[in-house]
């Protein structure tokens, strides 16, 4: 269904919907095989043409690979709004290219694709006079209003498609895979390498239109350099029409098994003309709409799709691959000497994460003690969940995600000789805590370092550190600017991270202000 012109699809999901058109076949023009009859206002010319890219697509880690994937999938938008074929060309379920992806994650391997095309005739719409729309898409364009609605008009184009397909190439494609030793590449351009994948493929074959009846063994087999063959590895055929196990006969079997190459759309505006709906006088208005409705739903839709990023799009329904993620997942804070705390006291301080709600991280996360903290000899252990999934940069240092850098918070000396807190690897770190300073006892006088996210990937996200006093605190001196911990983070999520009792009518809340929710609930929410 997703071959033929007139089938309706959505540019931004991918989806096909339906065709729009009932087609007539008066005319007695036929196809180049002489099986099918051309529908009224369908065209059709052979073209036999054989097309190699020009140049090898090559990628040097998974990323990449991955990025290659979508770009042979991808579609083109130029004046004339042409769509490439949305072929799968590597199936994830293809054990040869899952032993391709695994190889390819390590640091030593270059990527190679290959895509030869053969395109034998092209359909087309060249009358729209001749053209007659079916019933329900007539009837749903005529009780669109005049008047513009947003939400009535993004409703029409999620229902019946963005465009339409209104050109088809017949043919076949293949497409095969490898991958070279990056020693190899090292002391070769890329672009000698993609030449040598090509060398075979001569432009005096490119010219011979039908007179090609076979693909060349040597086309995606055979190397001029034996270094370069003894550095790289072939992968596997992906053949999409024509006999797919004899490749020496593949073009000629294509005249009896073709299949379509490649898709050109054009936007669904394009019936919503006087000749359809004669007696509609405000059909250009509702074209007009239309096109405004057109123009937002494929710009505004776009944004990152992914719930666990930081700047997660709700709106959004493609990707634009701006989505980033930050390490921090959620925290706990849990009695490590059971024995020495009593349950009442453990029921006040201890802290579970959000997102389990348990003291523990979650699928993904890995648990880092950032502290510990020791009141009347029961120890508060305090953790953070850092991000250690693929949406994480690659094995990230816990130890430096952690490191001390920006915002307040205690070191060794914090409360109590025996508590103290992880990261903070020199005395050069520590400043005098002024704010927590008892007014006229400087026995009470403690040190703290600066806390926060140091690298800029590990950063993202994290927007600083805040405390709260909460209590009489008597004797303690405290920062009227630390009080106010929601105007700290306004533009942020609000979690809290840890609770300390540092006397008996004192306790210190800390929060962590970040930019995503996720499912965390928010302080400050």
């Amino acid at each position: 269904m997703s071959d033929q012109i007139g089938i309706t699809m959505d540019l931004l999901k991918l989806e096909y919907k339906q065709n729009i058109f009932d087609f007539t076949c008066s005319k007695t023009t036929y196809t180049l095989d002489g099986n099918n009859r051309l529908a009224d206002g369908i065209s059709y010319k052979p073209l036999l043409l054989m097309d190699q890219q020009n140049k090898t697509f090559m990628a040097q880690n998974q990323q990449e690979f991955e990025e290659i994937k979508i770009q042979t999938t991808r579609t083109i938008i130029e004046n004339k709004e042409y769509m490439e074929e949305l072929k799968k060309v590597v199936g994830a379920q293809n054990e040869k290219i899952l032993a391709i992806e695994k190889k390819i994650n390590y640091d030593n391997i270059v990527y190679q694709k290959l895509t030869t095309t053969y395109t034998q005739s092209q359909a087309f719409i060249s009358d729209y006079n001749q053209l007659k729309l079916n019933d329900t898409i007539k009837e749903v364009i005529n009780q669109l209003p005049t008047q513009y609605d947003e939400d009535v008009y993004r409703q029409f184009l999620l229902d019946y498609g963005t465009h339409f397909i209104y050109s088809v190439n017949i043919g076949g494609l293949i497409d095969q895979i490898g991958y070279t030793n990056r020693s190899y590449s090292q002391y070769h351009s890329l672009d000698e390498i993609g030449t040598n994948f090509l060398k075979n493929f001569v432009q005096e074959e490119k010219q011979k239109g039908l007179s090609i009846n076979h693909i060349p063994t040597q086309l995606l087999e055979q190397y001029p350099s034996q270094d370069y063959l003894d550095n790289t590895e072939m992968g596997f055929f992906h053949v999409k029409g024509g006999d797919r196990e004899d490749l020496s006969n593949w073009v000629a079997s294509l005249i009896e098994d073709p299949v379509v190459t490649w898709k050109s759309i054009i936007n669904i505006t394009q019936i919503m003309t006087q000749h359809f709906f004669p007696n509609k006088p405000n059909i250009g208005t509702v074209q007009g709409n239309t096109v405004k409705a057109l123009k937002a739903y494929l710009i505004d839709s776009q944004g990152c799709t992914n719930k666990e990023a930081i700047n997660y799009n709700k709106k959004a329904l493609v990707t634009d691959h701006s989505c980033y993620f930050s390490v921090f997942d959620g925290s706990y804070q849990t009695a490590s000497n059971t024995a020495q705390c009593t349950s009442s006291f453990r029921d006040q301080y201890e802290l579970l994460n959000q997102a389990t709600n348990n003291t523990s991280c979650k699928s993904g996360s890995l648990p880092k003690k950032v502290a510990t903290y020791i009141y009347d000899n029961c120890e508060m252990d305090q953790y953070f969940c850092i991000r250690n999934d693929q949406y994480s940069i690659a094995s990230p240092d816990l130890h430096q995600s952690l490191q001390i850098c920006e915002n307040i918070t205690t070191t060794e000396i914090f409360y109590n000789q025996n508590s103290h807190q992880y990261n903070c690897n020199s005395n050069l770190d520590k400043q005098t805590e002024m704010y927590f300073a008892k007014k006229l006892e400087k026995t009470r006088q403690i040190d703290i370092c600066y806390q926060s996210f140091c690298y800029q990937e590990d950063s993202k996200g994290v927007q600083g550190f805040v405390r709260r006093y909460q209590g009489e605190c008597h004797g303690f001196s405290q920062d009227a600017l630390q009080d106010n911990i929601f105007s700290y983070c306004q533009n942020g999520c609000l979690i809290q991270y840890g609770k300390v009792k540092i006397a008996n009518d004192c306790d210190v809340e800390q929060f962590i202000c970040i930019d995503q929710e996720r499912d965390l609930t928010c302080v400050n929410n």
